[in-house]
């Protein structure tokens, strides 16, 4: 049986006109030779990364669009982002933000920078752990953002991290390791408050109920017309059957 004609590559030549490289690609079909051009600039930019040349990589693609103001790198730009979030790298992470035009990762690396210069100029290390806190949070590895703030006695920054992501159960979990029993409670209460207002009573429900308040969780389903939900805590707890099966009832038959 004839084996049907393969196309292999022969290997890289250099372009005795320009000095560009191509390859040589052997077509099995045709029995013919062809060379195609490859591209320098991807090459350039891969083997920078590679030999996670950061800065190489920048001023590679700064020259590129400095020569051709209509080349599209954003792909590029990206890929060189995320090393430099790989190596908590701010000020490249800050500079491929402004490239791709990510304004608000702009403002967060500014912010960070400003945080960075009210520490201690000789404590580097407590600075690298900031950063790749920070950085961690773009990268949505909260745990290592946690620990980090630990490791830097500024266990509050977790709490408000946590906050700001709405992360109540975490931000309630940090402040019950550091003992802050008042915090404790306000971080309870904003849970409260964002789980009503976002539609989200049953889960408000059961804290309540951990917390002992079965009434209140029960009249919260009720209220928020969630009778299936409040008929099946009812079950559970016998002592509320006598105050709630009729009322529960009534609300699933209308």
């Amino acid at each position: 049986m004839n084996s049907s004609p393969t196309t292999s590559i022969k290997g890289f030549e250099k372009n005795q006109n320009n000095g560009s490289w191509q390859v040589k690609i052997f077509d099995g079909s045709t029995n013919q030779t062809k060379f195609y051009p490859l591209n320098s600039h991807l090459i350039e930019f891969n083997s920078a990364l590679d030999n996670n040349d950061l800065v190489k990589a920048m001023i590679f693609l700064e020259t590129q669009e400095y020569n051709d103001s209509s080349v599209d790198n954003s792909r590029y730009w990206q890929d060189l982002k995320n090393r430099a979030l790989q190596n908590n790298n701010l000020f490249m992470v800050q500079r491929c933000a402004g490239a791709l035009s990510d304004h608000a990762l702009v403002e967060y690396c500014l912010k960070v920078g400003q945080e960075i210069k009210f520490m201690d100029d000789d404590d580097q290390n407590s600075k690298d752990l900031l950063i790749q806190a920070r950085l961690a949070i773009i990268n949505q590895n909260f745990q290592l953002a946690e620990n980090n703030f630990y490791k830097l006695n500024e266990a509050q920054k977790a709490i408000e991290m946590y906050t700001k992501l709405f992360k109540y159960d975490d931000a309630i979990r940090v402040a019950q390791n550091l003992n802050e029993i008042s915090q404790v409670v306000d971080l309870s209460n904003q849970q409260m408050k964002f789980l009503k207002e976002t539609g989200q009573e049953y889960k408000a429900a059961q804290l309540l109920i951990n917390d002992g308040k079965s009434v209140e969780a029960i009249e919260l389903l009720i209220n928020a017309q969630l009778y299936v939900k409040a008929a099946n805590l009812i079950m559970k707890d016998s002592s509320l059957q006598s105050s709630y099966d009729e009322k529960v009832a009534v609300k699933l038959i209308q």
